[in-house]
């Protein structure tokens, strides 16, 4: 079950969730079923304006959901570059993957933020050829989120196009599956 702090997440007043927190920081720790934490709801929703308040009251940001997404992973896959500056500062462990296998730079390939898949390869040195669990690339996963800019990026950078993951799908085919004809009609 959700509570009152993941809420208030959402609400523009930072006050709102401020007080929640402190009136049950037991509360503002917890998880709900998909085990989102209220910091994970404050990170997809964007709200820089808390972020002082998580690092002077110690969230734990390394807590995965249900899905293995930690904060920092969640930042990639929302696109929060702010927020992955934050926990990469506070010495959050770059290389965290979800349960799938899939790191920063995946993650963002395939929600089509450029400016995170930029900074996780120029500054973090995460390699462009990087694979999850099941040998699937930044390229794979862009094609499978219909990112025709992260493909185009991610080629430009010298990613092979006719790489396959270990089951033998070809990114055309993740295109395909997930219905992208713009990325099918780009590579073809």
């Amino acid at each position: 079950r959700s509570t009152a702090t993941m809420w208030a997440a959402s609400n523009p007043d930072a006050e709102v969730f401020k007080y929640l927190a402190l009136l049950d920081i037991e509360h503002a720790f917890s998880t709900n079923d998909e085990g989102m934490s209220p910091l994970s709801f404050v990170v997809v929703d964007g709200r820089t304006d808390l972020m002082p308040f998580i690092v002077e009251h110690n969230f734990p940001i390394s807590q995965p959901n249900a899905a293995g997404l930690t904060p920092l992973l969640l930042a990639a896959g929302c696109g929060k570059l702010d927020w992955l500056k934050l926990f990469l500062s506070m010495k959050q462990p770059s290389d965290q993957v979800n349960n799938q296998g899939a790191n920063v730079l995946l993650i963002a390939a395939q929600n089509g933020h450029l400016d995170i898949m930029r900074y996780a390869h120029e500054v973090e040195n995460m390699p462009l050829n990087s694979t999850s669990a099941n040998d699937c690339t930044a390229l794979m996963y862009a094609a499978d989120g219909g990112q025709l800019a992260a493909i185009e990026w991610l080629i430009s950078k010298g990613c092979n196009v006719h790489q396959t993951s270990a089951a033998g799908t070809s990114i055309a085919m993740f295109a395909a599956m997930a219905g992208h004809t713009a990325v099918l009609r780009w590579l073809y």
